[in-house]
C-alpha cells in the first residue's frame, strides 16, 4: 500500500509515474473552510487525483482533519464518502487522528472503516485504552503510524527541546537498550511488529537503504 495525502504538494504526479500498475493508495483530504459545497468539493478533488494517479480505485480514503466533522454540513461529508464508495471510487474510508479523543468525539457519527493513528513505544495511548477492543469488535482498519515518533527514537540524543518529565523517560529509553543489548531501529520494530491487533503499519523513507532495512526486518520470536 502506498499512503499519500492531497495536501501533499506534487505527491500524485510523482508518485503516479513510478507506483505500479495494481497499486493501492491510502490518500487523506482535508476541507477548507471557505468551501460551500463539501459533497462537491469531496467528490471533484478524489476524481481529480484517481486522474493523477491514473487508477480507477482508492484503497481507502481517510478525512485529514477530524475537525471538518464539526462543521454545520458535516452530513454531507459523509454522504460523499458513501457515494464514492457506492460507485466503486473507493473502497472504505475513515479517519486519520491524533487523539482518543476524536474517536470519542467522532467516531459515532463517521463509523469509519479505516483509522490512522500514532503509535510507538513512547505512544501506545490506544493500546491502553477501550478503543482497541471497540475498533477490533467493529472490524475497522487499525493503521499504526510514527512508528519512530517522526524518526526521534532513532536518534542518540533528543533531537528537539523536551519537557523533563520526556526526557526522564527518554533517559530510561537509552538505558533500557544498553541494558537490553538492542539498537533503537531494533527495538521499535519489534514493538509494532508485537500488536497482533494493528492491521497495517505506515512509515517513511529517505532513501532506499531504510526502506530495505524496513523491508528485511524479522520479528524474533519468544
Amino acid at each position: 500500500y502506498f499512503d499519500t495525502a492531497l495536501n501533499y504538494q506534487n505527491a500524485s504526479a510523482l508518485l503516479a509515474g513510478i507506483l505500479p500498475k495494481n497499486k493501492r493508495v491510502i490518500t487523506k483530504i482535508a476541507i477548507p473552510k471557505n468551501v460551500k459545497n463539501y459533497f462537491d468539493y469531496i467528490i471533484y478533488k478524489i476524481s481529480k487525483s484517481l486522474e493523477e494517479f491514473e487508477t480507477n480505485k482508492f484503497y481507502a480514503v481517510l478525512l485529514h482533519n477530524s475537525e471538518n466533522l464539526k462543521y454545520s454540513n458535516k452530513r454531507k461529508i459523509i454522504d460523499a464518502l458513501d457515494y464514492l464508495k457506492k460507485i466503486g471510487k473507493i473502497e472504505k474510508f475513515g479517519l486519520s487522528i491524533y487523539s482518543l479523543k476524536e474517536l470519542d468525539k467522532f467516531y459515532n457519527f463517521l463509523k469509519p472503516e479505516v483509522i490512522q493513528i500514532p503509535l510507538n513505544l513512547f505512544d501506545q495511548r490506544l493500546l491502553k485504552s477501550k478503543w482497541l477492543k471497540i475498533l477490533n469488535k467493529n472490524k475497522v482498519e487499525i493503521h499504526a503510524r510514527s512508528i519512530f515518533l517522526q524518526g526521534a527514537l532513532l536518534e542518540s540524543k533528543l533531537p528537539f527541546k523536551a519537557s523533563e518529565n520526556i526526557y526522564k523517560h527518554w533517559i530510561k529509553w537509552k538505558n533500557w537498550q544498553i541494558k537490553n543489548k538492542i539498537k533503537s531501529f531494533e527495538a521499535c520494530m519489534q514493538f509494532i511488529n508485537q500488536q497482533k491487533e494493528i492491521d497495517k503499519i505506515v512509515f517513511g523513507v529517505d532513501n532506499l537503504n531504510q526502506l530495505k532495512q524496513i523491508l528485511n526486518f524479522k520479528v524474533k520470536k519468544n
